[in-house]
């Protein structure tokens, strides 16, 4: 279980977490929802490593997580995919996935074996040779996310996954998520604005405001919550 235990942050005076409780274990997908500045993209950051935080802890399977780096975490099977496009537009979609895994120190022997596998595994090893440039926004994320799944992640992070992207990349990329839920055993906590989306495949979602969680619960509770409604669902 990814766990994480009253976690606070400041940028300078400004408190920007204030005690946040998550928890999330696999084959499991949970929404982390709220409005813009609300600190989700943050909570992502400090909880992956790339960025720090002031007090709370982290645990992975009761290991503590926050005092290692961010490369460090990954190879314990956390990955984090931020909502930026990351992918190097001048490079071939293998060539993307295999620095990743060069970069991260967690490739073997043979990389490009890993590499046609995290594509295989998401329909893609057609886009390897083609340059990232030249890709959708739905396939970009597609790769993106097949570039995450080549570290074998137990646990992944999603901020934004469905931004920019057209109704049939979403149908696809949630098909795509839930099958890593169910298949891959793995855990899965996503961040999107197109909230709708999103409940329709999570299993427990919060809902944060100013940097604290406010509400959470089943798709179908939280959307019901006075609450949640008042602050981000409206009616």
């Amino acid at each position: 279980m990814l766990r994480v235990e009253d976690l606070s942050k400041f940028y300078g005076s400004e408190r920007v977490l204030a005690g946040v409780d998550l928890e999330l274990e696999r084959e499991n997908i949970r929404g982390f929802l709220g409005p813009n500045g609300a600190g989700k993209t943050t909570t992502f950051k400090v909880i992956a490593g790339a960025e720090s935080h002031d007090s709370g802890t982290i645990y992975l399977d009761e290991r503590r997580l926050d005092p290692l780096p961010i490369h460090a975490r990954a190879r314990e099977g956390l990955t984090f995919l931020p909502q930026e496009a990351s992918l190097f537009r001048g490079l071939s979609v293998a060539e993307n996935v295999m620095i990743y895994l060069r970069n991260t120190g967690t490739g073997g022997k043979d990389t490009r074996d890993e590499v046609r596998s995290s594509l295989k595994q998401l329909n893609a090893l057609e886009l390897k040779d083609r340059k990232a440039g030249n890709l959708s926004a739905g396939q970009g994320r597609k790769v993106e996310i097949a570039r995450a799944l080549a570290l074998s992640p137990r646990y992944l992070l999603l901020d934004e996954p469905f931004s920019d992207l057209d109704p049939r990349s979403v149908a696809e990329i949630k098909k795509i998520l839930v099958t890593l839920k169910e298949k891959e055993e793995m855990g899965i906590m996503l961040s999107d604005h197109r909230a709708k989306e999103a409940l329709a495949i999570t299993d427990h979602n919060y809902l944060i405001e100013e940097g604290k969680i406010i509400a959470e619960g089943s798709s179908e509770a939280i959307v019901q919550s006075d609450r949640a409604r008042e602050s981000y669902f409206a009616e």
